[in-house]
């Protein structure tokens, strides 16, 4: 397919636009690494998924905007995208971006926190009666250690006798 030069600046402007929103999704990725820490295996996982899927979506750019065809000057397109994209506002955006994180996770503890602080709370009440019941179940299991061991001994006195009372009686019988 034959493309006039207005249609080849305008699709070469578009794949840069597309290289630009790659560029866009690529600092969100950089952002969850700078807060959630990761393994270099994780990183590299991380990436190729990324990459697949920047493929996967300029492929379907590209298959709806040319009909499939790739052209040299699409692929310099999409990365002078990305590359503008790195040096213009990349780091504006991971500043906003970090501070959207920042509150939205402290929004989230903040919530976390007034829902635990009843549960907190009724834990604190029970603390109370529970450790005085604790304590009475401890002195209570000595006092049972000690019960057991005399009847124990007690057990096997009159396990005793009883075998000697036995073997009496049946002499007798």
């Amino acid at each position: 397919m034959i493309l006039s030069m207005s249609e080849q600046v305008h699709t070469f402007l578009a794949i840069a636009g597309v290289g630009f929103v790659v560029g866009f999704f690529y600092d969100f990725l950089r952002l969850i690494r700078k807060f959630i820490k990761h393994s270099a295996l994780a990183c590299n996982i991380e990436d190729a998924i990324y990459w697949i899927l920047a493929l996967v979506a300029v492929s379907y750019f590209m298959l709806n905007r040319f009909h499939g065809e790739v052209r040299v000057f699409s692929v310099i397109g999409f990365f002078i995208g990305m590359v503008l994209y790195f040096f213009s506002i990349s780091g504006i955006v991971l500043k906003i971006l970090s501070g959207v994180w920042m509150f939205v996770s402290k929004v989230i503890s903040t919530v976390i926190k007034i829902i635990t602080y009843p549960i907190k709370v009724l834990i604190n009440i029970l603390k109370i009666p529970l450790m005085f019941f604790l304590k009475i179940y401890r002195k209570a299991g000595k006092n049972s250690k000690k019960v057991l061991h005399k009847s124990s001994r007690y057990a096997k006195i009159r396990t005793q006798r009883l075998k000697r009372d036995l073997r009496i009686i049946m002499k007798r019988v």
